[in-house]
């Protein structure tokens, strides 16, 4: 005999957009046959889904040439059972796109001439025209661009949420930026740090309010800026005393320049990430956002508003920090992380284990192998030790209370902190635990040691970090 039929589409309980259709396009019923005795014939009826369950349509009794029954591949797979009715079926039964109470199928399966298996509870669909997403002309001539979509749908189905993916032309599968769901009805998406000549592929996904997914799919687009290259003095170079790389270079000849904007490519990459953007009569700054062996080159655009006009590209630098370092940064309104202050740890340096925290269940069944049940958490802990001290060019170590106290306050400050290592890793963190510091009596100058725990509590991959000539902290010496 059979039993009830499962996994209906469509139906609004089968997941995104399996409970949404176009009538206009047909109507595709599928399901998995239970039992275990062969189908011999179907029936399919359509209600609306209104109190009265007035019938639309039916199949009528459609017996199968060949009896179906398949229920599962050899690799134990469930196999689906599918018939078509056509749309022009669908509209001389009246049944139209965007029927306000949507509709509702029953399914009749025969296994015998006599014995059949009618569906008790009935699948209820939706019914709207297929929605309409296309990319807008992107103009590709600068280094910033603002990336639009427009949406349209027949009957007035809202957008629920979007999602935005974007990377170099052929690594779509590795992208360089994708938003994840956001609930938004915006289709917008900006993007900083575009590189003349490079080919680029963006994506839209929608899924709306009434549960269709749609998607552009991957639209190319070729940036081309028309720029002077610039062959003005500039210093480039890591900054004693300091885990940052100090830039400062000559005014620029091009015409009406206002801003400098300067970015950094890291090398083997095809995107330039944005460091500042600096008013013109400044001409200098600090990078404390690039890594520790990331080679990089830098390139300084002179900027009339929003247009460049003139660049310059810098030789290649690959900085090695090796202290560790703790940076203090207030944020300014256009969301620059500015560095407050620097702690540097260098001396009897260690790090312990770094932990991602993702820590899924296992649970035990009838099998030899448990069920995995997955989290979505995934953040970094770890820990820092070091003397808090610095070395003197006589080979002589000191610190200080004062220091230790300085250290100390970093659990209580409201300022954002970002942790760089050796690594060339640079994280946004918070303490996760008390500070401590050690007093080592074996020593006669008796060194302080901190113990530091700290947990990652943003992304640091787009985050600028600066330091200004009008910041109050700007090291000068390069």
């Amino acid at each position: 005999m059979l039993f009830q039929p499962s996994n209906i589409s469509p139906s609004t309980l089968s997941g995104i957009g399996a409970g949404t259709v176009d009538v206009t396009l047909g109507l595709t019923v599928s399901w998995q046959v239970n039992g275990d005795t062969p189908m011999t014939a179907y029936k399919i009826t359509i209600y609306q889904n209104d109190t009265a369950s007035t019938q639309k349509y039916t199949t009528g009794k459609i017996s199968l040439s060949s009896p179906y029954f398949q229920p599962h591949d050899k690799n134990g797979n469930p196999q689906f059972f599918s018939t078509q009715i056509s749309a022009a079926n669908l509209s001389a039964a009246g049944i139209v796109n965007g029927y306000a109470n949507g509709y509702k199928l029953l399914i009749t399966q025969w296994w015998s001439a006599n014995d059949y298996v009618e569906q008790t509870s009935a699948s209820v669909f939706n019914t709207l025209k297929n929605p309409v997403l296309t990319i807008d002309t992107i103009s590709g001539t600068s280094m910033a661009e603002t990336i639009t979509a427009t949406y349209s749908q027949a009957q007035g189905d809202p957008i629920s949420t979007v999602e935005w993916v974007f990377a170099v032309a052929g690594s779509e599968g590795t992208p360089l930026k994708q938003t994840g769901t956001v609930t938004t009805q915006i289709l917008s998406f900006d993007v900083d740090g575009l590189m003349d000549g490079v080919t680029y592929s963006i994506e839209c996904n929608v899924v709306t309010a009434g549960g269709v997914y749609i998607s552009t799919g991957f639209i190319q687009f070729t940036v081309s800026y028309s720029v002077t290259a610039e062959q003005v003095t500039y210093t480039l170079g890591q900054l004693k005393g300091s885990n940052g790389v100090y830039l400062t270079w000559n005014a620029m000849t091009g015409a009406g320049i206002t801003t400098y904007d300067i970015y950094r490519q890291e090398t083997g990459t095809y995107f330039l990430k944005k460091v500042a953007s600096v008013d013109a009569a400044l001409r200098e700054v600090v990078d404390y956002a690039i890594g520790s062996r990331r080679e990089s080159q830098y390139y300084v655009f002179g900027m009339n508003g929003t247009s460049p006009v003139s660049v310059l590209t810098t030789s290649k630098i690959n900085p090695t920090f090796w202290d560790y370092s703790i940076l203090l940064c207030y944020t300014d309104s256009d969301g620059v992380y500015h560095v407050s202050s620097e702690y540097r740890f260098g001396i009897n340096v260690e790090t312990g284990t770094v932990s991602n925290n993702n820590e899924p269940t296992l649970q035990v069944n009838f099998t030899r192998y448990p069920n995995r049940q997955p989290i979505s958490t995934l953040y970094k802990t770890g820990s820092l030790k070091s003397y808090i001290g610095k070395v003197s060019a006589m080979n002589e170590y000191s610190d200080s209370l004062t220091r230790q106290d300085e250290i100390m306050a970093i659990s209580t400050s409201r300022l954002t902190k970002f942790l760089k290592n050796r690594k060339g890793e640079v994280l946004m963190v918070e303490t996760a635990s008390s500070i401590t510091m050690e007093t080592m009596d074996e020593s006669t100058v008796q060194p302080l040691r901190m113990a530091l725990n700290w947990v990652e509590v943003g992304d640091a991959a787009s985050a600028m970090i600066v330091s200004e000539p009008t910041d109050s902290f700007f090291p000068v010496s390069a």
